[in-house]
C-alpha cells in the first residue's frame, strides 16, 4: 500500500522516535543519584515521554500510510492504542531502572518496547477497521518485532555501560519503536483480503489483537530464554574466573578483600585467617563491622590505587594493625574496589624496637643519655620553680674493665645486667638510672631535700655492687666509685651537674674506688690534670716521646746479669710524670696496647746491642696478655730485632691472674714454648698468692719491695721472705728481690741465698745514654775481682 512519499514525510517518523529516545536518555542517564522514591516518580515521567514519542511517531507512519484515516481512529481505540504503548515504557523502564542488569532482565526490557509499539498500532487500525476484520501478514510482525527488539537491546545494552555511547545507544533506542511501527502497518494487507479474513473460521483471524499479543508473548519468551542463557554462560565463565582468581589469591602473601558499597562480596583463605572468621561469616557482611577505617573509602569512586594504614578486628577481639592498598576494579560487572591488606604488627614492634634502642641500651635496656638529658630538663625547670632538688650520681665500676678483658665479654655483660639490677634494687620508681657508657652509670634522683639522702643511697650501692658475684662458674669482685652532684647547690644546668658528678666520681676513684664523693669545689683541678695528661701521653705515643731506662739485675755476688726496661715520660707542660700515674691512665684510655707494644720492641733493640751477654725483662699489662695475637706480636718483635729467646723476660702481675683465665694461660703457655721466660713480678702482693705457681707456667717470681722493706723491722718479715725462697727451690723457680735501698736488705737476701736481686742500693734505673758507660765500669770491676 505504500507508494512514492516525500523524502521528508519519511524522515519525520525515524527523527521523532530519536528524539524521544534522545529526551528519555539525558534524563535517566541522572537516575543513579537519585534515591529509590524519587526515582519511581522519574519512571512515571520517562513512560509517558516515551509513549507520547511513540504515539507521534504512529500518527506520522499512519499519515504515510494511509493518509486520509488518522483523524478517524475512534477516541476509544486511541486510548487503547495509547495505553499498550506507555505500559510497553513504563515496563522496560522500570526492568532497566530497578531490576538487575542482567541478559535476561535487558531482553525482556528490549522485547516490551517492541511488544508495546506493535500492539500500539494494531490497537488503533483494529478501531478504523471496524465493523470489518483487520488482515495482515503474520510473519511480517514477528520479523520487525524481533528487529526492534534487536535495536532495543543494542540501545540498552550501550546506554548502562560505564563509557556509556549516546551516539549509539540513543539512534538505537529510536528506531526500537520506528520498525515495530513500520513493519506493523506494512503488514497491513489490502481491503479485498479483509473480505477473505472475515469468511475463515479463525478465531485468531476474528480477532487480530489476540493473535499479535500471542506473538509477542512468544517473542518477549524467546527473547528472556536468550537473555538467559547468555546470563548462565556469564556466570559460568564468571565462576570459572572467580574459582582461578581465587586460587590465584590464596597463595598470595597478602589478604585480599573485594568489597562494594559497604559489603564484603569476596575474599581468599589469607584475609579468612587473618580475620579468624571462615569466608561465609565475611562475605555478605558490612565492611565497618571489621574494617572501620575502610568504610569511608568504600563509599569513594577511587581514581587510583590508595594506600593507607588502619586497624581490623580479629573473631578474638584483637586489633591488628594492617597496612591497605585499595584499587577499584570491575567485579561481576559492576564496579567494586579490591583492598590488599598486610599485616603489619611485625613491622610495629621492629619500628618501636628501633625508637626504644633510639632512647636505650640495647644490654641492660636502661634509658640512654637522650632520655637523661630530657629527665633532667623537667627536674631542673621544677627546681627554678622553687620545686625540691636533685642529686646526680656519676657511677663507675671498679675493676670492671680487667673482668671484661681476662674473662671475656659474655662474662662482662652479665657482669654488667647484674650489677644494675642491684642498683635498681635500691633506688626508687621515680628515680632514673641511665647507662651512659661502657662501665659508667648516671643515676638521677629528684626529691631530694638534703644531702644525707643522696649519700644514703650512694653506701647503699657501694655496699650491693661490692658483694661478691659468681658467673658461670666465675668468683668475681667488683666495687663501684661515685661521684654526686646536688642541685641547685652545684648549679641548675645540666651538663654542668653532670660534669661535677664526674669530677666527684674521679677523685673517689683517684682515693681508693669503691666509694662515693660529693662535688666540691677546686676537685675539678684534678680532673683536667688527668684529661691534660691524658692528651699528651697519647701525643707522646704517636710521636715516640718517651724514654726507656733500664736498671740492673745482679746476682747475690754482685754480677750483671740483666736489666729491667722501666718506661719514664717527661710531660712538656709539667714535667716528669710517675709511671704510677701515668701507667693508670694509659690503661683507662684505652693506650696501654701500643704504648707496650713500643716499649717491647725498644727493649728488644736496645738487648740486641748488649751482644748477648745480658737479657732484658718487660713488663707485661694484664690488657696486652688478654689480646689473642699477642704471642705473635712477640715473636715477630724478636725477629724483627734478631733477639735470641732466651734474653728476653716477660713480668706479668697477678693482677692478670685475678681469674682462672684459659686466656691468658694460653698465652703465656705459647709464649713459653717461644722459649723466653716468665717472671711473677710483685709476688704475694695480688688476689691468686700461691696457685698463681701452681697453674701458670713461670720461671721466676719477685718478690715484692713491701716485704724487702719490712726486713730490718723483726723476724716475721724475714720468715715470710724465707718461705718464699725455700718454697722457689722446691718448685724450681729462680727468685729476684727488687727494691733493695739499703745494705742491710742486701745483706739479709744474700744470706738467705736470694738468687738475683735489683734495687738502688745497687744502682738506680740508668737512662739508654749512660748504659754503654755503665757495662763498661761493670766489665772493668769483673776483670779486677777475677
Amino acid at each position: 500500500m505504500l507508494s512514492a512519499h516525500p523524502l521528508l514525510d519519511l524522515m519525520k517518523a525515524p527523527l521523532l522516535g530519536i528524539g524521544a529516545a534522545g529526551v528519555v536518555y539525558a534524563i535517566a542517564a541522572r537516575t543513579g543519584r537519585m534515591p529509590p522514591r524519587g526515582r519511581i516518580v522519574l519512571v512515571g515521567l520517562l513512560g509517558t515521554v516515551a509513549a507520547v514519542g511513540g504515539w507521534l511517531v504512529f500518527l506520522v507512519s499512519l499519515h504515510i500510510y494511509f493518509p486520509h484515516v488518522r483523524d478517524a481512529i475512534p477516541l476509544a481505540a486511541r486510548l487503547e492504542s495509547f495505553s499498550f504503548m506507555a505500559g510497553g515504557a513504563f515496563i522496560a523502564l522500570f526492568i532497566t531502572l530497578f531490576l538487575t542488569r542482567n541478559s535476561r532482565n535487558m531482553a525482556l526490557a528490549s522485547s516490551t518496547i517492541a511488544a508495546g509499539a506493535s500492539c500500539m498500532v494494531f490497537a488503533a487500525v483494529s478501531g478504523i477497521a471496524q465493523p470489518f476484520t483487520l488482515a495482515y501478514e503474520l510473519s511480517r510482525v514477528v520479523v520487525t518485532m524481533l528487529a526492534g527488539g534487536l535495536l532495543a537491546a543494542v540501545g540498552i545494552r550501550f546506554a548502562n555501560r560505564p563509557d556509556s555511547f549516546p551516539l549509539l545507544s540513543i539512534p538505537a533506542l529510536g528506531f526500537s519503536v520506528v520498525v515495530p511501527i513500520f513493519g506493523a502497518l506494512s503488514a497491513i494487507l489490502p481491503f479485498a483480503d479483509w473480505v477473505t479474513a472475515t469468511r475463515q473460521q479463525n478465531s485468531f483471524a476474528l480477532h487480530p489483537l489476540q493473535l499479535v499479543f500471542v506473538s509477542e508473548l512468544v517473542v518477549m519468551l524467546t527473547f528472556a530464554l536468550a537473555g538467559a542463557g547468555v546470563d548462565r554462560q556469564n556466570a559460568l565463565r564468571v565462576a570459572s574466573e572467580n574459582t582461578r582468581l581465587r586460587e590465584l589469591t590464596d597463595n598470595m602473601f597478602e589478604a585480599l578483600l573485594i568489597h562494594r558499597k559497604g559489603v564484603i562480596v569476596e575474599i581468599n583463605q589469607v584475609c579468612s585467617k587473618l580475620f579468624g572468621w571462615p569466608a561465609e561469616v565475611l562475605v555478605g557482611s558490612p565492611i565497618d563491622r571489621f574494617l572501620p577505617g575502610l568504610a569511608t573509602i568504600d563509599r569513594a569512586d577511587l581514581e587510583g590505587p590508595h594506600a593507607g594504614e588502619t586497624t581490623i578486628m580479629t573473631a578474638g577481639g584483637e586489633s591488628i594493625p594492617v597496612e591497605t592498598l585499595s584499587q577499584m576494579i570491575s567485579f561481576g560487572g559492576n564496579k567494586a574496589q579490591v583492598t590488599a591488606l598486610r599485616d603489619i604488627r611485625s613491622r610495629r614492634a621492629a619500628e618501636e624496637k628501633i625508637r626504644f634502642l633510639a632512647h636505650h641500651d640495647a644490654l641492660t635496656k636502661l634509658p640512654n643519655r637522650l632520655l637523661l638529658q630530657e629527665a633532667l630538663a623537667r627536674e631542673i625547670a621544677a627546681i627554678r620553680a622553687g620545686g625540691p632538688g636533685l642529686a646526680i650520681f656519676y657511677i663507675d665500676l671498679d675493676r670492671f674493665k680487667s673482668v671484661n678483658d681476662t674473662l671475656g665479654h659474655q662474662i662482662g655483660d652479665k657482669l654488667l645486667q647484674m650489677a644494675v639490677a642491684r642498683i635498681l634494687s635500691n633506688i626508687r620508681d621515680i628515680d632514673l638510672l641511665c647507662r651512659i657508657g661502657g662501665d659508667e652509670f648516671v643515676l638521677l634522683q629528684p626529691r631530694v631535700e638534703n644531702p644525707e639522702i643522696a649519700g644514703s643511697l650512694a653506701t647503699r650501692i657501694n655496699h650491693a655492687i661490692s658483694q661478691p658475684y659468681q658467673i658461670d662458674g666465675h668468683a668475681v669482685n667488683i666495687g663501684a666509685s661515685i661521684g654526686i652532684a646536688l642541685g641547685p647547690q652545684d648549679g641548675t644546668e645540666a651538663d654542668k651537674l653532670i660534669g661535677k658528678a664526674d669530677v666527684a666520681l674521679y677523685r673517689a676513684k683517684a682515693d681508693g674506688r669503691n666509694r662515693h664523693y660529693f662535688f666540691r669545689p677546686g676537685m675539678d683541678t684534678v680532673l683536667r690534670r688527668r684529661r691534660v695528661l691524658e692528651q699528651e701521653l697519647s701525643a707522646a705515643i704517636e710521636h715516640e716521646d718517651l724514654t726507656i731506662n733500664y736498671q740492673p739485675v745482679v746476682t747475690a755476688d754482685c754480677q750483671l746479669v740483666g736489666f729491667e726496661a722501666l718506661l719514664r715520660w717527661t710531660s712538656p707542660t709539667r714535667g716528669s710524670i710517675s709511671p704510677d700515674e701515668f701507667i693508670p691512665i694509659a690503661e683507662e684510655a684505652g693506650l696501654i696496647v701500643k704504648l707496650g707494644a713500643w716499649v717491647l720492641d725498644a727493649a728488644c733493640q736496645q738487648a740486641v746491642s748488649w751482644g748477648g751477654r745480658y737479657w732484658v725483662a718487660v713488663n707485661v699489662s694484664p690488657r696486652q696478655l688478654t689480646e689473642e695475637d699477642f704471642p705473635r706480636l712477640v715473636a715477630e718483635t724478636m725477629a724483627r730485632a734478631g733477639l735470641a729467646a732466651h734474653l728476653l723476660e716477660l713480668e706479668v702481675t697477678e693482677g692478670v691472674l685475678l681469674h682462672d683465665n684459659a686466656q691468658a694461660l694460653k698465652a703465656l703457655a705459647e709464649l713459653k714454648h717461644l722459649g723466653l721466660r716468665i717472671s711473677l713480678d710483685d709476688f704475694g702482693t695480688g688476689y691468686s698468692g700461691l696457685s698463681s705457681l701452681h697453674h701458670y707456667p713461670f720461671d721466676k717470681v719477685k718478690i715484692d719491695r713491701s716485704f724487702i722493706a719490712r726486713i730490718a723491722d723483726g723476724d716475721r718479715a724475714r720468715a715470710i721472705v724465707a718461705a718464699v725462697l725455700a718454697m722457689s727451690r722446691q718448685l724450681g723457680l729462680t727468685v729476684t728481690a727488687e727494691g733493695i735501698e739499703t745494705a742491710t736488705e742486701f745483706t739479709v737476701m744474700r744470706d738467705s741465698g736470694c738468687d738475683l736481686m735489683q734495687g738502688n742500693f745497687l744502682s738506680p734505673p740508668i737512662c739508654d745514654n749512660d748504659l754503654d758507660l755503665y757495662i763498661k765500669a761493670q766489665g772493668c770491676r769483673d776483670a779486677a775481682h777475677a
